[in-house]
């Protein structure tokens, strides 16, 4: 196998976008775990779409990776007026349920080859607050992808 050449031809350090989906984390509490790995700014979009900005590896997208909650949490911050207590509910009920079943998503920006070996900090610190992975259930297919 031919080792994945660290510059491209024109002599800029090559880089990657990292995405690590696990379970039994929120948004939130992935959110703030990034920040505590990295340090950095935290700023949410939506309640399931939460950017981590840091120093050091740059902006981290920390999302539920169900599009009809995102949908509906991008709806709610973008009307100008409270949702009626049913569509509360209702989110809140689904937002439980996927919970349980639906990967978290954390989303690197590009960053260097070199720097990629950092990410172990964040999937250690992710593990040992209860993150789990594709090996914890027998449903669960979840991955890291480049």
């Amino acid at each position: 196998m031919t080792a994945i050449p660290q510059y491209t031809e024109t002599g800029t350090a090559r880089r990657v976008g990292v995405e690590i989906e696990f379970i039994g984390l929120d948004v939130v509490s992935s959110a703030e775990l990034v920040r505590a790995t990295y340090g950095g700014t935290i700023k949410a979009v939506t309640d399931y779409d939460i950017r981590v900005e840091t120093p050091e590896l740059g902006e981290f997208r920390i999302e539920l990776d169900f599009a009809l909650l995102k949908n509906m949490g991008a709806e709610r911050a973008q009307a100008s007026e409270e949702p009626s207590l049913i569509s509360q509910v209702s989110e809140e009920i689904l937002a439980a349920l996927a919970q349980q079943v639906t990967p978290c998503e954390i989303v690197s920006s590009p960053i260097p080859f070199s720097a990629v070996m950092q990410l172990d900090r964040l999937v250690e610190t992710l593990h040992q607050a209860g993150a789990q992975g594709t090996d914890d259930g027998l449903l669960y297919a979840f991955g890291v992808h480049f």
